[in-house]
C-alpha cells in the first residue's frame, strides 16, 4: 500500500528524521507556509522522498488562507494525487514512541477488526478515558457518561485515532486548570477499541490520526472555526463514515506530545466556536441525509451545502470546504 505522511510546520521539522527511519518507504508531503523559515525547508531536503508543498495551485489555496495550521489541507491534496491508499495526519511535536508505528497503521486500516468496541449512553466516548489516569480530550462535551464494552467482530476501520501521551490534547481551560502530564495508558490504548459511528460518536484531532484515501474527502480541518479545526472535521467524517459502514480506531499507535510554551489566553478564545457549537454541529450532521451509492466527495459535498445555510457556520469554512472538494475530485 502506498503511504504518505502530511503534516505542516514553521520550523525546523527534527521529528521527520525519526518518522523515516520508521517508515523508509513512505512518502513526506509537508506543507510549508509564507513564514516557514528556509532552514526548516532546507531541512526536510535532507529527508529522503521529503516533499515541501506550497499548494498554490489548488482551488482552495487562497480561501484556506495563509500562516496557519490548515495549510495542511494542500499536503492532504498532493498526497491524493501521488495516490496514497493511507494518510497519517501528524504535527511535528508528536514523536512516534514503537518501532511498528506504521506497520500498526497500515495493519489496522488493511484487514477487519476484531475486538471490543466502546459505546456510551450519552452518545459520546472521550479518547481521554483511555490515559491513566483519564482526562478530558480537547472539544469533548462536559458530564459524559462512562463508555460500555462491547464485542466487536470483522469490523473495517476509516480512521485509526491515536492515543496522545505527554502533553495530551487538552482544552485551553483544562491546561490553565493545572492539567498535567499523562505519561501512562490504559489497557485499551495498547490493544484498541473501535467505535462505530451508528452508535456512539467521539473526536479526533489532526495531530496523530490515520485515514484511508476513500475517508480522505471528509477530513479536510475546517478554516474560520478556529482552533476546533479538527474536532469538527472529524464529526463530518464520521457521518460520513456511518453511511459506509466504517468505525474509528482508537489506542495504538500511541505518540508522544512534547508541547512547546503557547499564549492559553489566545488558545482559549480560538476554542470558543467549538463551545459554542460542536454539540449543535453533531446534532445537526445527525439530520443530513444521503441518495445511496453517493461518491464520498459527493457526501461531504452535500453536508457543506447544507451547512451553508446556517448563520453559525463561517462563510470561509463553507468556500473553502467546497473548493477543496472540486480539487479532490478528479484526483478519486
Amino acid at each position: 500500500m502506498k503511504v504518505a505522511l502530511i503534516t505542516t510546520t514553521i520550523s525546523v521539522p527534527h521529528v521527520l528524521s525519526l518518522y523515516r527511519r520508521l517508515g523508509p518507504d513512505v512518502r513526506f508531503f509537508v506543507a510549508v507556509d509564507r513564514n516557514t523559515p528556509g532552514a526548516a525547508v532546507e531541512y526536510m531536503l535532507t529527508i529522503a522522498d521529503c516533499v515541501p508543498v506550497l499548494g498554490e495551485q489548488w482551488k482552495c489555496s487562497d480561501l484556506i488562507d495563509w500562516n496557519c495550521i490548515q495549510r495542511r489541507n494542500v499536503a492532504l491534496l498532493e498526497a491524493l494525487r501521488w495516490g496514497a491508499d493511507i494518510i497519517v495526519s501528524v504535527d511535528t511535536d508528536d514523536f512516534p514512541v514503537r518501532p511498528t508505528h506504521f506497520a500498526e497503521i497500515e495493519h489496522g486500516l488493511s484487514r477487519p477488526f476484531s475486538g471490543v468496541e466502546l459505546r456510551s449512553t450519552s452518545g459520546w466516548v472521550d479518547p481521554g478515558w483511555l490515559l491513566d489516569s483519564p482526562i478530558s480530550h480537547r472539544g469533548m462535551p462536559v458530564r459524559l457518561d462512562p463508555f460500555q464494552v462491547h464485542p466487536a467482530v470483522d469490523r473495517w476501520v476509516g480512521v485509526m485515532a491515536s492515543t496522545v501521551a505527554g502533553s495530551c490534547d487538552v482544552s485551553a481551560f483544562d491546561r490553565m486548570a493545572g492539567a498535567v502530564r499523562r505519561h501512562g495508558t490504559a489497557l485499551l490504548a495498547e490493544t484498541g477499541a473501535v467505535i462505530d459511528p451508528a452508535y456512539s460518536r467521539t473526536l479526533f484531532n489532526s495531530e496523530a490520526v490515520a485515514f484511508t484515501r476513500e475517508v480522505a474527502p471528509a477530513m479536510m480541518v475546517l478554516v474560520g472555526v478556529g482552533r476546533v479545526d479538527d474536532l469538527a472535521a472529524s464529526l463530518i467524517a464520521q457521518r460520513v463514515m456511518r453511511e459506509r459502514g466504517l468505525c474509528v480506531h482508537v489506542g495504538p499507535p500511541v505518540v508522544w506530545h512534547e508541547r512547546a510554551h503557547r499564549d492559553l489566553r489566545k488558545d482559549l478564545r480560538e476554542e470558543m466556536w467549538g463551545y459554542e457549537n460542536i454539540e449543535r454541529l453533531a446534532a445537526y450532521l445527525d439530520k443530513v441525509s444521503f441518495e445511496d451509492g453517493t461518491s464520498v466527495v459527493n457526501m461531504a459535498r452535500g453536508v457543506w451545502n447544507c451547512l451553508s445555510t446556517l448563520n453559525w457556520m463561517p462563510k470561509q469554512a463553507v468556500d473553502a470546504a467546497l473548493a477543496f472538494l472540486d480539487d479532490c475530485e478528479p484526483l478519486l
